[in-house]
């Protein structure tokens, strides 16, 4: 594309999407700039272009700026599957050491399960850096179609399956806190603050999304099976477009079964796990893989 049929592009636009895409943009805008900075360019509205996609940059970059208990967080690079941590050294610390307890399960289950977890972590300098398997979306910002929704909250029951297992509860499960592995279904979990020894003395939870715990936390502190599948529900509800964990209005365009299931509560992870897939295979029939192009 010559220089003018850009400026005239970019001037069309109305939002970031138009000119950028999400998972490139950084590269598109050096590619951009190149054409149109001052120094090189002089067409007419080359400036303004300028102008523009810098204004649309900023919003796209702002939107890789997180932030969960254990501090903000961002993508190292475009290919998203580096995470930097940039909260409070102890709080970083302790996500990192409860990271190591679960790698450090070596029966099969916990081996078949890590695929659910980042595949290292390392600290550089104050930094946590969390390395992923491959590229991978945060569910915060985020929002899918019911089809897309089945497939990702299966996989955060049998994450929440596996961990009641060895004996923890995660007790932060937000959106914040786990990504999608978008040509898989595939999500990972990448904090890990609020961990906790199942049934034990619970010490923290997530600020944030305090409306989405079940209310007997607030009174006997325990880490139990039900926050985990509460947190699950709610993020479902989230990533379908209603963040208030209520869901009921959702069933105006989602599956009334599938709505009615969120908002239940649940208590344990196997027997629920299973009573989902019980679910879905009644009023969806036979599972259908559909692409996720994000």
């Amino acid at each position: 594309m010559d220089a003018q049929n850009l400026i005239d592009k970019i001037l069309k636009c109305n939002n970031p999407e138009e000119i950028f895409t999400k998972q490139s943009f950084k590269k598109e805008y050096i590619s951009y700039i190149k054409l149109l900075h001052p120094d090189i360019c002089d067409l007419p509205k080359a400036h303004e272009a300028v102008t523009k996609i810098n204004t649309f940059k900023a919003v796209l970059e702002n939107l890789t700026r997180l932030a969960d208990d254990a501090g903000d967080f961002q993508w190292e690079n475009s290919n998203n599957n580096v995470l930097i941590f940039k909260g409070k050294k102890e709080v970083l610390e302790k996500s990192f050491a409860n990271y190591q307890k679960l790698m450090s399960l070596k029966d099969d289950a916990s081996l078949h399960f890590q695929k659910y977890l980042p595949q290292k972590m390392e600290f550089k300098g104050d930094y946590l850096y969390v390395f992923l398997h491959e590229r991978s979306v945060s569910f915060a910002h985020l929002t899918l179609p019911q089809h897309h929704i089945t497939w990702v909250t299966s996989r955060m029951f049998e994450l929440v399956a596996w961990l009641h297992q060895v004996g923890y509860c995660h007790a932060g499960l937000t959106p914040e806190s786990l990504c999608v592995v978008p040509h898989t279904h595939g999500i990972v979990c990448v904090s890990f603050y609020h961990l906790a020894p199942l049934n034990n003395t619970l010490t923290t939870i997530s600020s944030k999304y305090i409306n989405w715990y079940p209310n007997p936390v607030f009174f006997d502190k325990r880490a139990s099976a039900n926050i985990d599948l509460t947190l699950i529900q709610n993020t479902a509800l989230f990533l379908l477009g209603d963040s208030s964990g209520n869901g009921v209005r959702l069933k105006k365009h989602c599956n009334e079964t599938l709505i009615d299931f969120f908002i239940t509560p649940h208590y344990k992870a196997f027997e629920s796990f299973d009573a989902y897939r019980k679910m879905l295979s009644t009023v969806f029939g036979k599972p259908k893989f559909f692409p996720l192009d994000i």
